[in-house]
């Protein structure tokens, strides 16, 4: 399933990285990071909560999931 995060704390590069790489090695996520919109286009079967908590586990948060 294809979903889209809105994360309105990535601010720079470093962010993008971190957000990219932490996302990716979980099983089964495809995640594409998008710093310029704040968003990250993910491909999985998680649900939203577990996102959620995957992206604050980096220490970021979500705002929006579409």
């Amino acid at each position: 399933m294809e979903k889209l995060l809105t994360v309105p704390g990535m601010n720079c590069a470093h962010c993008e990285a971190k957000l990219d790489k932490g996302l990716n090695e979980l099983d089964g996520v495809k995640a594409v990071v998008n710093l310029v919109d704040k968003t990250i286009n993910v491909t999985s079967d998680l649900s939203d909560e577990q996102l959620s908590a995957a992206v604050e586990k980096i220490g970021y948060s979500v705002s929006e999931i579409k």
